[in-house]
């Protein structure tokens, strides 16, 4: 079912810049600075330095050093148990001298979430894209090659691969058994859409609370406590060909009341979308827990209507959450 609705949304983009200074002063002229050629009255109260020769009187009453012997066997088995990184003339260095070797770790988090991991020292500021079971969005290495990201998990096999501009591929995966705690739906799409989830929770509605999408996002910690679901955005980069994704989790297996969960996928028709068709897909774990993937191919109006929705009912499955 396609119902049309016009509001009128803001958007405000904030930028913060951090900038951090540095100031090292000469101990040399610090010194200079405070020198004087006048000699010093001892103040009163304060015992005088003491000379090389009390020095050297004192150190010769000092109790004599503990037992070293045995210390230079110590030393000669620690050098002969150290062996130094082996770098062979031909392997490839970044700018900062790290070697090349691309790396992926995945780590379960809380919330059935995935803490995702890539290390590629030789591909700082390019684009990769990053793969769960049939889920894909974009993401961009920073400027020592790193990306790190959370994942929703959407089975308990999570299985993960990230693909560098140049076509190499690394994998990783890792076992989340919580996620059967979990009820998870996605849209993704690729460029700009203007779709967003939308999820109305156990009878809320538009703007109440328990209304969760992009704008009223909700959190991880509070799904841990079964006060309702979140909204997870994927996808930090914006030019026509980067892959976008959004996932709506909601703790199904911790939630005390029964009820509802209704869900919907909003249009936004812009400068970018008007006069254009929209193709996205859907996913949704299926009865056997497996993810079902439905295309969407939506023709969106014309330019003149800027500023109004598309509502899709049907594209997403309600949650149906039974009394635990």
């Amino acid at each position: 079912m396609l119902i049309k609705k016009s509001y009128k949304t803001a958007i405000s983009t904030f930028a913060i810049v951090l900038t951090t200074g540095f100031v090292m002063q000469n101990g040399d002229a610090l010194a200079s600075r405070f020198a004087s050629d006048e000699p010093q009255a001892q103040p009163t109260g304060i015992a005088p330095v003491k000379t090389a020769e009390n020095l050297t009187q004192t150190v010769q009453t000092l109790a004599p050093l503990a037992d070293q012997s045995g210390l230079a066997d110590r030393v000669n088995s620690t050098e002969e148990n150290y062996s130094a990184p082996k770098i062979t003339s031909d392997q490839n260095l970044s700018a900062l001298g790290l070697a090349c070797d691309v790396t992926l770790d995945a780590t379960k988090s809380v919330g059935a979430m995935v803490t995702l991991e890539l290390k590629a020292p030789c591909h700082v500021n390019e684009t990769v894209t990053i793969n769960h079971q049939d889920l894909r969005f974009t993401s961009v290495t920073s400027e020592i090659g790193h990306v790190k990201v959370q994942i929703p998990a959407l089975m308990a096999a999570a299985s993960f691969d990230v693909t560098l501009v140049d076509g190499s591929k690394v994998s990783a995966s890792v076992d989340v058994h919580e996620v059967s705690n979990y009820d998870r739906v996605a849209v993704q799409w690729t460029g700009d859409s203007g779709l967003s989830i939308h999820a109305l929770e156990l009878g809320a509605d538009f703007g109440e609370r328990g209304h969760v999408w992009a704008k009223s996002p909700q959190t991880v910690a509070a799904a841990l406590q079964a006060r309702g679901g979140y909204i997870t955005v994927l996808g930090d980069i914006d030019f026509p060909g980067a892959k976008h994704a959004e996932i709506y989790t909601y703790p199904s297996g911790q939630v005390q009341k029964p009820g509802v969960v209704r869900l919907s996928v909003e249009a936004e028709v812009t400068a970018q979308t008007c006069s254009k068709e929209i193709q996205a897909q859907a996913l949704q774990s299926g009865v056997d827990g497996e993810i079902s993937v439905s295309d969407l191919v939506l023709s969106m109006p014309t330019c003149d209507t800027i500023g109004d929705f598309l509502v899709l009912n049907n594209l997403l499955r309600d949650l149906k959450i039974a009394q635990n």
